[in-house]
């Protein structure tokens, strides 16, 4: 959890013990060292409005962070933080941190702007390495398992993907109508999951397979 890293201190609102808390008095969530990680807060979405107040009448910066896995629907009630919250794009690791090479000595992004003197590197790594880099996923309870457990760990995770967030039955059925595939829709209706919707994962999981043979060799 990167925000865990620039907390003071936190709550996981996912868990039952908040959620009660939260029934009584959501304003409960907000108290703590600053600044405050309120993570998965899409599961008591009142604190949005709670902390964007909070931060109204205070001028101490970055009270708040806020995380979650989803983003709940806008409505009428929820303002849109503006002017009060940024939001940030998270990005994945870099091959560097994926590696555990940052002790390595080499060219980082503040060497080319801090004017260092700067030291070339003919350093490569290996195509089995690179393969099994990409193969491995970011999350630290797959880092150090073996092929087999992070393949079927990543071929549910792009399934899930593919089948949550991308293929809702609304979206599918609209890319149906946009692409002329007839009746699909109507299908849908009946069985979301029409096997149809898992054709991105399909694709994904066979760039997976590919990279794995050549990982192997002949």
């Amino acid at each position: 959890m990167t925000g865990l890293h620039h907390a003071g201190s936190y709550v996981l609102l996912d868990v039952p013990e908040a959620q009660a808390a939260a029934d009584v008095d959501p304003r409960i969530m907000l108290e703590g060292e600053m600044p405050r990680l309120l993570d998965e807060w899409q599961t008591v979405p009142q604190v949005w409005n709670l902390a964007r107040r909070a931060v109204d009448f205070s001028n101490q910066p970055v009270r708040f962070i806020l995380t979650g896995s989803a983003v709940p629907t806008a409505d009428s009630v929820r303002h849109t933080g503006a002017s009060r919250f940024i939001r940030i794009r998270q990005r994945i690791m870099t091959w560097a941190e994926k590696a555990d090479e940052l002790a390595i000595p080499g060219i980082g992004l503040q060497d080319l702007f801090s004017g260092s003197q700067l030291t070339p590197s003919m350093r490569t790594s290996p195509l089995a390495d690179v393969v099994n880099n990409v193969l491995t996923p970011g999350f630290p309870a797959l880092r150090a398992a073996d092929a087999q457990v992070r393949t079927r760990a990543l071929n549910g995770y792009l399934q899930d993907i593919a089948t949550t967030y991308l293929f809702t039955p609304r979206r599918w059925a609209a890319a149906c109508i946009a692409t002329g595939v007839p009746g699909r829709h109507h299908q849908n209706r009946r069985d979301p999951c029409d096997g149809r919707p898992h054709f991105l994962a399909d694709r994904a999981k066979a760039g997976l397979r590919c990279l794995a043979r050549k990982r192997r060799g002949p």
